[in-house]
């Protein structure tokens, strides 16, 4: 990791970016709020900063490692709270639920 692990809660990234690395362009905005929803990631929403890759850009913190100057918070491991693969995929369900774009292509895979 860059920053030697000392950027979490500012890894910033904009959704041009997440198309770049070989995201689906369809299933951004649904794979981050699935993140979240899970528990592996907090989103806050920044704007405004920096060049114009970042201008839009959101800030992520990895709930899974330590966070804040000099990792002196903690990691929240909110993805913990989730206990069964039956609550995890109630989760999925309610954020992937039909008409969304990733459904629709996992209902495309499906036929």
């Amino acid at each position: 990791m860059r920053h030697k692990g000392c950027a979490n809660g500012r890894l910033f990234k904009s959704y041009r970016q997440f198309v770049s690395a070989g995201f689906n362009r369809n299933t951004v905005s649904t794979m981050t709020k699935l993140a979240e929803a899970l528990g592996f990631i907090k989103v806050t929403r920044e704007t405004g900063i920096g060049s114009r890759d970042l201008r839009d850009a959101s800030a992520y913190t990895l709930t899974y490692l330590p966070s804040g100057t000099g990792r002196d918070t903690p990691p929240t491991d909110d993805w913990k709270r989730i206990k069964t693969p039956e609550q995890a995929a109630q989760i999925v369900a309610k954020v992937t639920k039909k008409g969304t774009a990733i459904a629709r292509t996992r209902d495309r895979r499906a036929a």
